[in-house]
């Protein structure tokens, strides 16, 4: 697998007096190994700090590990109900709570009324056989209407 590491290029300013600034640049850098006893080869990802997401410690059905602003399909009312999906669930941190919990998302495409839409569940009894991750709102905000 390697090693991950996340760097941040913090240098804001121009060393030799008035000119315009150096842009921050933020990066994770991917250690891998070579065949033939080579050095190891590192790889270098730009990335945007906004889209970084903690790992909740649960998996979906498929055994994919879940992030935070992950979206869920869930498999049970009222996620799911006569083989339609009226409902998503978004794992949010929910500072009040202190954890992590699913906020119900009613489906743009869904003409249920929306009743649910705005629930929050705890995740304490979690049965990762019920919800498969379908996307993120970083990277597919059609889901959840945005």
């Amino acid at each position: 697998m390697g090693n991950w590491l996340l760097l941040q290029n913090s240098r804001t300013h121009c060393p030799i007096g008035d000119c315009s600034p150096v842009p921050v640049h933020h990066y994770i850098l991917h250690e891998t190994m070579t065949d033939w006893e080579l050095p190891n080869q590192m790889l270098q990802y730009e990335i945007d700090p906004d889209t970084i997401c903690r790992c909740i410690g649960l998996k979906d059905k498929n055994g994919n590990v879940i992030f935070e602003h992950d979206i869920l399909k869930g498999f049970f009312y009222p996620y799911e109900y006569d083989g339609e999906y009226n409902y998503y669930g978004l794992c949010s941190w929910i500072d009040e709570a202190k954890a992590f919990m699913i906020y119900t998302i009613k489906n743009p495409k869904s003409d249920v009324s929306g009743i649910s839409h705005g629930n929050t569940e705890l995740m304490e009894e979690w049965n990762c056989a019920m919800w498969e991750i379908i996307g993120n709102e970083f990277d597919n905000p059609e889901l959840i209407g945005e």
